[in-house]
């Protein structure tokens, strides 16, 4: 099962993935395909927590070139500018998998682990 870093021609398909979960929580919602994306690479709204953010990572689960599972990755910075509960931690911000893919779910758990260790988070 391969499990990818993100690329912008993953985009349409993480988009359908989303949007198959928010519209199950808020009937007929879904994100734009431009806010995804700026999402993935900062999240202005988190004004505080955002800039402590020293890398990002989005994995994804293909299967015949859908998007089956995904997890936006984050490890914060280590300095003192950092809140004492994230300095140097990891963080899963989300991961989604469509429900009849939990092997694609549990295999980017594991993924997400393993980037948490190389990280040292």
């Amino acid at each position: 099962m391969p499990i990818e870093t993100y690329r912008t021609e993953h985009l349409p398909e993480l988009q359908m993935l989303i949007n198959h979960h928010v519209s199950a929580v808020i009937p007929g919602w879904a994100l734009p395909a431009a806010y995804i994306e700026q999402h993935l690479a900062r999240h202005p709204q988190q004004i505080i927590i955002d800039p402590w953010v020293a890398e990002r990572k989005t994995l994804v689960v293909t299967q015949r070139d859908q998007a089956i599972a995904a997890a936006h990755l984050l490890r914060y910075a280590e300095d003192d500018g950092v809140g004492s509960d994230y300095r140097g931690a990891g963080d899963i911000a989300w991961l989604f998998a469509s429900p009849e893919h939990q092997d694609a779910a549990s295999a980017l758990l594991e993924a997400a682990k393993e980037q948490m260790q190389a990280w040292n988070a």
